[in-house]
């Protein structure tokens, strides 16, 4: 048998707890007891209105407090971001074509810092050179052109990892030169196409009393052309040792047509340095696409509507424009991005020449940073738009864009370029071309597929023992 233990108490005993209650007790009279104040002392006390009468607020660090935006004492423009944005119905021209567009008016604009203020780089013209820049005496073209957006992805697309790097290291230093209907087959057909943009640069640097001569190089592909493509990149040819005063104005003026000994050049200029970033977040097709003013509003409305409302979008956009310093509220920096916003109208013509219009959304990057912006393209790419509560609005996922001049607005049968009065560059054909959907095929051992069936050449062969 196990023997009893004796159990301990930890009660107190009787006396002691009776004396404890006693002590509490007459401690809590004590607390009731009201304190007399000394003649002339200072006494703080809470008044309704949550101040004391010192005049300062009495808050806790975890209190909340209102909004405040960052335009500081602007009284009007505080009232002013109290409207409702709205939907505003334009056009915008290209050239000879003119596009419908929808936009966003906001007062929300205003609280861009100056230097992030920007303008679609989609719209508007070039202007004609300033005047203490001498053209060549060759036949150029003249007068206000189209402007154009050159990315990353149209500059170093599918060109040698080592070439490009070397490039992006020299970017400073060097001018991006792109053929007026680039790719691989203009490159193989068009031996003397680099020389003839040698000859018409030097003649220019010559013309306006710079003696240098110019390094021209087109850049080397990565892996090799589809058999069956085009226009596959790269589209870039390398120029090194242009004086920095002619590659300004080349940069400014984009795009030169001229010919040299009956044979036409055209060729469009970029900066390896500072790529354009492109404005296209999305790009929509389907029945419900027509050129209406009031159904381009519904859609922008709703669209906005949407990104507002989804707690993934606005968290993005909150941390990247936080990093930015723009902005003071989460809502606030939703309602900067949603103010850069506009749809626009394009015409598409099909292989087979059926009509197929586009509507694309644009909106000002979210970052300079390539990486977030791509992020940002992904989040909104796989939002799933409507534009009531019965149509789908369906995306594009084939490329669009021109063929010539590598816009990204309009397609091959469209570009406002051979449409220009006093255009003097090659006049393509009445032909459908597309972008290439593949623009290189790997060449190392990893990249090739391993063929199907039996036998030599035509894949491994596999047997259980």
């Amino acid at each position: 048998m196990i023997p009893n233990k004796r159990i301990k108490s930890t009660a107190p005993p009787p006396d002691l707890e009776r004396e404890d209650l006693e002590a509490d007790r007459d401690q809590d009279k004590r607390r009731k007891i009201p304190t007399r104040i000394p003649e002339g002392a200072v006494v703080i006390t809470k008044s309704r209105d949550d101040r004391n009468t010192l005049g300062t607020p009495n808050r806790k660090s975890n209190e909340y407090r209102p909004y405040q935006t960052s335009i500081g004492n602007n009284r009007a423009l505080a009232n002013l971001l109290g409207a409702i944005w709205r939907v505003e119905a334009g056009r915008f021209n290209e050239g000879s074509s003119t596009h419908p567009t929808v936009r966003i008016v906001s007062p929300y604009t205003a609280l861009f810092p100056p230097a992030q203020r920007q303008t679609n780089p989609h719209w508007g013209t070039r202007d004609t050179p300033p005047p203490e820049i001498h053209m060549p005496a060759i036949p150029c073209t003249t007068g206000n052109l189209p402007n154009l957006v050159f990315d990353e992805a149209t500059i170093y697309g599918a060109v040698d990892s080592k070439v490009a790097a070397g490039i992006r290291g020299k970017a400073e230093e060097l001018t991006a030169v792109i053929p007026f209907g680039a790719g691989n087959k203009l490159f193989d057909t068009q031996p003397g196409l680099v020389n003839g943009i040698k000859d018409f640069l030097e003649a220019l640097v010559e013309r306006n009393g710079e003696g240098v001569k110019l390094e021209v190089q087109r850049a080397a592909r990565e892996g090799r052309a589809p058999h069956t493509a085009t226009f596959a990149k790269p589209f870039t040819i390398i120029v090194a040792g242009v004086p920095h005063r002619i590659r300004t104005f080349l940069l400014q003026r984009q795009t030169f047509a001229f010919r040299s000994q009956g044979t036409p050049y055209a060729f469009f200029v970029a900066d390896p340095d500072q790529p354009t970033k492109p404005w296209i977040i999305y790009t929509f097709k389907g029945d419900y696409i027509v050129e209406s003013g009031e159904r381009m509003k519904e859609a922008l409305t709703s669209i906005c509507r949407t990104i507002e409302g989804l707690p993934a979008a606005r968290n993005f956009v909150n941390k990247t424009l936080m990093e930015r310093r723009m902005g003071n509220t989460a809502e606030e920096r939703m309602q900067m991005i949603l103010s850069t916003m506009s749809l626009v109208y394009t015409e598409r013509r099909r292989e087979d020449g059926r009509q197929t219009p586009l509507w694309q959304l644009h909106g000002m990057p979210i970052s300079p940073n390539i990486d977030t912006q791509r992020e940002w393209l992904k989040l909104v790419r796989r939002i799933r738009f409507y534009l009531n509560d019965y149509t789908a609005m369906e995306p594009e996922r084939i490329p669009f864009g021109c063929v010539w001049c590598k816009s990204l607005t309009h397609d091959g049968n469209a570009c406002p370029l051979p449409d220009h009065r006093d255009w003097k560059g090659p006049v393509p054909d009445d032909k459908h071309y597309a972008p290439e959907i593949v623009d290189t095929i790997p060449t190392n051992k990893e990249g090739r597929r391993r063929g199907k069936g039996k036998g030599k050449g035509k894949g491994r062969r596999h047997t259980q023992e």
